[in-house]
Protein backbone atom coordinates (compact mmCIF):
# COMPACT_ATOMS: atom_id res chain seq x y z
CA UNK A 1 0.00 0.00 0.00
CA UNK A 2 1.10 3.72 -0.46
CA UNK A 3 1.99 5.18 2.05
CA UNK A 4 -0.02 8.51 3.63
CA UNK A 5 0.69 11.92 4.11
CA UNK A 6 1.64 12.95 8.14
CA UNK A 7 -1.33 13.98 9.45
CA UNK A 8 0.53 16.78 10.93
CA UNK A 9 0.77 18.26 7.56
CA UNK A 10 -2.82 18.67 7.53
CA UNK A 11 -3.93 19.70 10.98
CA UNK A 12 -1.73 22.80 10.12
CA UNK A 13 -2.93 22.90 6.72
CA UNK A 14 -6.95 24.85 6.13
CA UNK A 15 -8.05 21.76 4.20
CA UNK A 16 -7.80 19.38 6.92
CA UNK A 17 -9.33 21.93 9.53
CA UNK A 18 -12.25 22.41 7.40
CA UNK A 19 -13.12 19.01 6.52
CA UNK A 20 -12.93 18.66 10.22
CA UNK A 21 -15.43 21.35 10.71
CA UNK A 22 -18.02 19.18 8.66
CA UNK A 23 -17.55 15.42 9.21
CA UNK A 24 -16.19 13.29 12.23
CA UNK A 25 -14.03 9.90 11.51
CA UNK A 26 -16.01 8.32 13.65
CA UNK A 27 -19.31 8.52 11.61
CA UNK A 28 -21.24 10.25 14.32
CA UNK A 29 -21.76 13.51 12.42
CA UNK A 30 -23.70 13.48 9.26
CA UNK A 31 -23.47 16.11 6.85
CA UNK A 32 -25.06 15.64 3.23
CA UNK A 33 -23.75 16.93 -0.37
CA UNK A 34 -19.95 17.14 0.57
CA UNK A 35 -17.72 16.85 -2.34
CA UNK A 36 -13.50 16.79 -2.73
CA UNK A 37 -11.89 16.99 -6.46
CA UNK A 38 -8.61 16.09 -6.76
CA UNK A 39 -6.36 15.58 -9.95
CA UNK A 40 -4.43 12.53 -9.85
CA UNK A 41 -1.49 11.98 -11.36
CA UNK A 42 -2.66 10.09 -14.10
CA UNK A 43 -4.16 13.08 -15.32
CA UNK A 44 -7.95 11.90 -14.37
CA UNK A 45 -9.78 13.71 -11.93
CA UNK A 46 -11.05 11.85 -8.86
CA UNK A 47 -14.02 12.85 -6.96
CA UNK A 48 -15.39 11.71 -3.66
CA UNK A 49 -18.72 12.80 -2.60
CA UNK A 50 -21.64 11.88 -0.02
CA UNK A 51 -24.69 10.80 -1.93
CA UNK A 52 -26.88 8.75 -3.57
CA UNK A 53 -25.37 6.94 -6.58
CA UNK A 54 -28.62 5.92 -8.57
CA UNK A 55 -28.56 9.61 -9.13
CA UNK A 56 -25.21 10.06 -10.67
CA UNK A 57 -25.81 11.71 -13.98
CA UNK A 58 -22.64 10.16 -16.15
CA UNK A 59 -22.11 8.20 -18.48
CA UNK A 60 -21.69 5.09 -16.29
CA UNK A 61 -22.63 3.61 -12.46
CA UNK A 62 -20.60 0.76 -11.24
CA UNK A 63 -22.85 -1.69 -9.51
CA UNK A 64 -21.86 -3.49 -6.31
CA UNK A 65 -23.70 -6.57 -7.46
CA UNK A 66 -24.20 -10.50 -6.86
CA UNK A 67 -22.95 -13.44 -8.73
CA UNK A 68 -26.11 -13.95 -10.32
CA UNK A 69 -26.85 -10.22 -11.23
CA UNK A 70 -30.47 -10.22 -10.88
CA UNK A 71 -30.54 -7.74 -7.93
CA UNK A 72 -30.43 -7.93 -3.72
CA UNK A 73 -29.71 -6.43 -1.14
CA UNK A 74 -28.11 -2.46 -0.16
CA UNK A 75 -26.29 -0.86 -3.44
CA UNK A 76 -27.64 -3.27 -5.93
CA UNK A 77 -31.35 -3.66 -4.87
CA UNK A 78 -31.45 0.45 -4.70
CA UNK A 79 -29.87 0.29 -8.83
CA UNK A 80 -32.24 -2.51 -9.83
CA UNK A 81 -35.13 -0.06 -7.92
CA UNK A 82 -34.08 2.84 -9.85
CA UNK A 83 -33.02 1.03 -13.00
CA UNK A 84 -36.24 -0.96 -13.45
CA UNK A 85 -37.74 -4.43 -13.86
CA UNK A 86 -36.03 -3.98 -17.55
CA UNK A 87 -32.59 -4.11 -15.71
CA UNK A 88 -33.24 -7.78 -14.91
CA UNK A 89 -34.78 -8.99 -17.97
CA UNK A 90 -31.62 -7.82 -19.94
CA UNK A 91 -29.55 -9.95 -17.41
CA UNK A 92 -31.87 -12.29 -17.57
CA UNK A 93 -32.43 -12.50 -21.78
CA UNK A 94 -28.72 -11.20 -22.64
CA UNK A 95 -25.89 -12.12 -20.05
CA UNK A 96 -24.96 -16.25 -20.28
CA UNK A 97 -25.39 -17.65 -16.71
CA UNK A 98 -23.74 -21.05 -15.94
CA UNK A 99 -25.65 -23.98 -14.81
CA UNK A 100 -25.65 -22.68 -11.19
CA UNK A 101 -26.74 -19.34 -12.35
CA UNK A 102 -23.42 -17.34 -11.80
CA UNK A 103 -23.18 -14.55 -14.88
CA UNK A 104 -20.53 -12.80 -13.16
CA UNK A 105 -17.77 -14.24 -11.02
CA UNK A 106 -15.87 -12.60 -7.72
CA UNK A 107 -13.41 -9.86 -9.09
CA UNK A 108 -15.13 -9.77 -12.83
CA UNK A 109 -17.28 -7.21 -14.18
CA UNK A 110 -20.04 -6.98 -17.34
CA UNK A 111 -22.04 -3.92 -18.40
CA UNK A 112 -25.30 -3.27 -19.53
CA UNK A 113 -27.62 -0.47 -20.10
CA UNK A 114 -28.87 1.81 -17.33
CA UNK A 115 -32.89 1.78 -18.19
CA UNK A 116 -34.39 4.45 -15.90
CA UNK A 117 -31.21 5.65 -14.73
CA UNK A 118 -29.48 8.68 -15.61
CA UNK A 119 -26.46 7.11 -16.46
CA UNK A 120 -26.43 5.66 -19.50
CA UNK A 121 -24.76 2.52 -18.88
CA UNK A 122 -23.90 -0.23 -16.00
CA UNK A 123 -20.91 -1.64 -14.71
CA UNK A 124 -21.46 -5.00 -12.57
CA UNK A 125 -18.66 -6.57 -10.17
CA UNK A 126 -18.86 -8.64 -7.55
CA UNK A 127 -16.42 -8.36 -4.83
CA UNK A 128 -15.41 -10.53 -2.07
CA UNK A 129 -16.95 -11.65 0.69
CA UNK A 130 -14.08 -11.05 3.73
CA UNK A 131 -13.05 -14.46 5.49
CA UNK A 132 -14.78 -16.24 2.94
CA UNK A 133 -11.90 -16.16 -0.13
CA UNK A 134 -8.60 -16.43 -0.16
CA UNK A 135 -6.74 -13.49 -0.98
CA UNK A 136 -9.65 -10.94 -0.83
CA UNK A 137 -7.38 -8.18 -1.08
CA UNK A 138 -6.61 -9.13 -5.23
CA UNK A 139 -10.23 -10.04 -5.70
CA UNK A 140 -11.37 -6.43 -4.69
CA UNK A 141 -8.30 -4.98 -7.02
CA UNK A 142 -9.51 -6.70 -9.91
CA UNK A 143 -12.98 -5.63 -9.15
CA UNK A 144 -11.97 -2.00 -10.04
CA UNK A 145 -8.81 -3.05 -12.75
CA UNK A 146 -11.98 -4.65 -14.91
CA UNK A 147 -14.93 -2.33 -14.35
CA UNK A 148 -11.97 0.49 -15.12
CA UNK A 149 -10.94 -1.46 -18.36
CA UNK A 150 -14.62 -2.48 -19.24
CA UNK A 151 -15.29 1.36 -19.20
CA UNK A 152 -12.18 1.98 -21.89
CA UNK A 153 -13.27 -0.81 -24.02
CA UNK A 154 -16.66 1.42 -24.67
CA UNK A 155 -14.39 3.47 -26.75
CA UNK A 156 -14.94 6.76 -25.95
CA UNK A 157 -18.79 6.37 -24.45
CA UNK A 158 -18.20 6.83 -20.92
CA UNK A 159 -15.71 9.74 -19.59
CA UNK A 160 -17.17 9.85 -16.09
CA UNK A 161 -17.68 6.63 -14.23
CA UNK A 162 -18.90 6.77 -10.07
CA UNK A 163 -18.33 3.74 -7.87
CA UNK A 164 -19.81 3.00 -4.19
CA UNK A 165 -17.21 1.23 -1.88
CA UNK A 166 -17.32 -2.06 -3.10
CA UNK A 167 -17.73 -5.11 -0.84
CA UNK A 168 -17.87 -2.35 2.48
CA UNK A 169 -21.28 -3.30 3.33
CA UNK A 170 -22.54 -6.59 4.13
CA UNK A 171 -19.69 -8.29 2.73
CA UNK A 172 -17.75 -7.05 5.92
CA UNK A 173 -14.37 -5.74 3.80
CA UNK A 174 -12.83 -3.49 6.85
CA UNK A 175 -13.58 0.23 5.32
CA UNK A 176 -10.12 1.69 5.46
CA UNK A 177 -8.10 -1.67 3.63
CA UNK A 178 -11.24 -1.45 1.11
CA UNK A 179 -11.30 2.26 -0.04
CA UNK A 180 -7.36 2.24 0.30
CA UNK A 181 -7.31 -0.51 -2.23
CA UNK A 182 -9.79 1.53 -4.39
CA UNK A 183 -8.20 4.83 -4.33
CA UNK A 184 -4.71 2.97 -5.33
CA UNK A 185 -6.38 1.39 -8.05
CA UNK A 186 -7.94 4.08 -9.78
CA UNK A 187 -4.46 6.24 -9.41
CA UNK A 188 -2.40 3.40 -11.22
CA UNK A 189 -5.13 3.42 -13.96
CA UNK A 190 -3.32 4.24 -17.65
CA UNK A 191 -6.50 5.89 -18.77
CA UNK A 192 -7.50 6.08 -22.57
CA UNK A 193 -11.08 7.58 -22.27
CA UNK A 194 -12.00 8.25 -18.73
CA UNK A 195 -11.79 11.65 -17.40
CA UNK A 196 -13.64 11.52 -14.51
CA UNK A 197 -13.46 8.80 -11.66
CA UNK A 198 -16.30 9.42 -9.00
CA UNK A 199 -17.04 7.68 -5.29
CA UNK A 200 -20.65 8.21 -4.35
CA UNK A 201 -20.79 7.04 -1.06
CA UNK A 202 -23.63 7.08 0.95
CA UNK A 203 -22.70 6.75 4.65
CA UNK A 204 -20.92 9.75 6.21
CA UNK A 205 -18.04 7.29 7.62
CA UNK A 206 -16.85 5.93 4.75
CA UNK A 207 -16.84 9.14 2.94
CA UNK A 208 -14.28 10.72 5.91
CA UNK A 209 -11.81 8.03 5.27
CA UNK A 210 -11.94 8.04 2.15
CA UNK A 211 -10.93 11.74 1.74
CA UNK A 212 -8.57 10.77 4.39
CA UNK A 213 -7.33 8.59 2.58
CA UNK A 214 -6.81 10.75 -1.06
CA UNK A 215 -4.04 12.49 0.46
CA UNK A 216 -1.70 9.82 -0.28
CA UNK A 217 1.48 11.72 -2.37
CA UNK A 218 0.66 9.67 -5.33
CA UNK A 219 -2.61 9.41 -5.91
CA UNK A 220 -2.36 13.43 -5.96
CA UNK A 221 -0.98 16.21 -8.31
CA UNK A 222 0.61 19.32 -7.25
CA UNK A 223 -2.69 20.96 -7.33
CA UNK A 224 -6.01 20.14 -4.79
CA UNK A 225 -9.44 21.95 -5.46
CA UNK A 226 -11.40 22.04 -2.51
CA UNK A 227 -14.97 22.41 -3.22
CA UNK A 228 -18.37 22.10 -0.75
CA UNK A 229 -21.98 22.74 -1.20
CA UNK A 230 -22.56 24.95 1.76
CA UNK A 231 -24.25 28.49 1.30
CA UNK A 232 -21.06 30.16 0.73
CA UNK A 233 -19.57 28.31 -2.29
CA UNK A 234 -16.24 28.37 -2.30
CA UNK A 235 -13.12 26.99 -4.62
CA UNK A 236 -9.56 26.07 -2.76
CA UNK A 237 -6.61 25.63 -4.32
CA UNK A 238 -3.62 24.48 -1.92
CA UNK A 239 -0.08 23.94 -3.43
CA UNK A 240 2.25 21.28 -2.07
CA UNK A 241 5.60 21.71 -2.86
CA UNK A 242 7.15 19.07 -0.40
CA UNK A 243 5.52 15.66 0.67
CA UNK A 244 5.92 15.13 4.44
Amino acid sequence: MIARLGMKFWQDSCFFSRLSDNISLNGKRHCSNLEQSYVMPNGVNLIVKQGDLTKFEGDCIVNAANEVMLGGGGVDGAIHRAAGPQLREFCLQHVAASSSGVRCRTGEAKITPGFNLKASYIIHTVGPIFGNVQSPHLLLTSCYKNSLNLAEEQNGKIKTIAFPAISCGVYGYPKEAAMEIALDTCAQHKKRFLTHISFVLFGSDIYAISVNLQIAPARLSMQIDYQTNEKNKKTMTIQIKKCI
